[in-house]
């Protein structure tokens, strides 16, 4: 799982540093970097996901602790995920957009699936297909962003 925290804050870097290259168009450098934020909390919400993950195995907090802190990761998730969908994109950057939204969805799909794993038993494999997806569509979404700069 730390594996993926890194790579998220590789992605955010290289997201950072493309949508910077882009100045002939002030209009996509403007959403790139929206997109850029988005990606960047979802940074954020990863490590802090990881760190949880990491303190849940070493014994320091509970599995409904975990739990709890997962509920709570899920629902900032959310709340990118619908920013995202509200965003509008500017003409030719309606494939990063929903490159974006259905790489945010796999994540929050890994945190349904690990929630339901705490509870049920189940769904671990699930969840860890989620967060390969994810990792997936952010390469895809990285992509996309290069191909535009």
């Amino acid at each position: 799982m730390k594996i993926k925290g890194v790579f998220i804050i590789l992605l955010v870097s290289s997201l950072v540093l493309v949508s910077g290259c882009i100045g002939n168009n002030q209009e996509g450098a403007e959403y790139l970097n929206e997109i850029n934020d988005y990606i960047s909390k979802m940074g954020e919400i990863g490590m802090e996901v990881n760190s949880n993950l990491q303190a849940q195995v070493d014994g320091n907090i509970t599995e409904d602790e975990l739990k709890t802190r997962l509920e709570n990761s899920q629902k900032d998730v959310q709340a990118i995920l619908s920013d995202l969908k509200a965003s509008t994109p500017p003409a030719g950057y309606e494939e990063i957009k929903a490159k974006a939204t259905e790489a945010i969805q796999e994540y929050n799909n890994f945190l349904t699936n690990y929630i339901e794993f705490l509870e049920t038993g189940s769904g671990l494999e699930t969840a860890i297909n989620n967060l390969e997806a994810f990792t997936t569509k952010i390469e895809e979404l990285r992509q996309l962003i290069t191909e535009k700069a």
